[in-house]
């Protein structure tokens, strides 16, 4: 077995293997010296949260591998491509809200992005068709993504496409869920260890602000290549409990340090918009 050159050797090792100088790699990393990175290399200093987090972004590194050296180096193309699309998505509802225009022309802006992205023209001839203003019910969409989150054991990412939009009042979402809509996105539930909260076959509605484990929630989480809904307890001492609301399955603890490895979709909030007939 070979030894173990540690985080900042795997750095190294991934910094070489994409033939990156340390000036060039510090500069993808948003790093305003090299220095630093060349410190994290040879284990002078140990490498913050932030940084890990750019790595195995930018780079699609698995965390397991970066932390611990555990193989696949590569995250799977799937995995690669739900993040990628969120991002995207993400950044570019962001950018509608800088324009100088009216709520309903931003979000008939939205309906187009959000066909371009999915591939679906009929939502950009509707957006189209709704100028001026969509509805006089004051309507706002929110996707659902063809991904299943698991109230089981996991279950495996295999596509993000979106395959419809579904209609909410801007009430709803402004009044009662007091999030934006652009913070919002829809998956399907498959398993049945969060019953009676969650059934299996229902659309939950998912609020995107967080990445990271903050307070006790019901989260979407990324975990081994596997998409689960599970209900998450933070314990003074640090280590995170993640619990089905089912009592045919055991707690699972883990450790701070391996808690933070895991990628965090986001929160399930706590409004079903319905069952798919199976």
């Amino acid at each position: 077995m070979s030894k173990d050159v540690g985080i900042g050797g795997r750095i190294r090792e991934l910094r070489e293997s994409q033939k990156l100088s340390r000036p060039e790699m510090a500069i993808r990393l948003g790093m305003t010296k090299h220095q630093r990175l060349a410190d994290v290399e040879n284990g002078r200093q140990r490498p913050p949260t932030d940084l890990l987090q750019k790595i195995v972004e930018i780079f699609h590194v698995r965390a397991e591998w970066l932390m611990e050296g555990k193989l696949p180096i590569l995250k799977t193309e799937p995995e690669q491509s739900f993040e990628d699309t969120l991002g995207t998505l993400r950044n570019a509802t962001d950018s509608v809200e800088n324009l100088a225009i009216s709520d309903e022309r931003k979000r008939q802006v939205r309906d187009i992005i959000f066909g371009v992205t999915s591939g679906a023209t009929e939502l950009i001839e509707q957006a189209f068709r709704a100028y001026p203003p969509l509805a006089s019910d004051d309507l706002v969409i929110v996707p659902r993504y063809d991904v299943k989150g698991s109230a089981g054991s996991g279950c495996q990412v295999e596509t993000d496409r979106i395959v419809e939009h579904i209609a909410f009042s801007q009430s709803f979402i402004r009044d009662i869920l007091r999030i934006q809509s652009k913070y919002l996105a829809i998956i399907e539930v498959t398993g049945n260890s969060m019953e009676p909260t969650l059934s299996s076959g229902e659309q939950v509605l998912i609020d995107l602000r967080l990445d990271r484990f903050v307070d006790d929630a019901v989260y979407v989480i990324q975990q081994d290549g596997h998409l689960r809904i599970k209900r998450v307890q933070i314990r003074m001492d640090g280590t995170v409990l993640i619990k089905s609301d089912s009592d045919h399955y055991e707690d699972e603890v883990y450790s701070r340090e391996v808690a933070e490895r895991f990628h965090v979709v986001g929160t399930v909030l706590p409004f079903k918009v319905g069952r798919f007939k199976l």
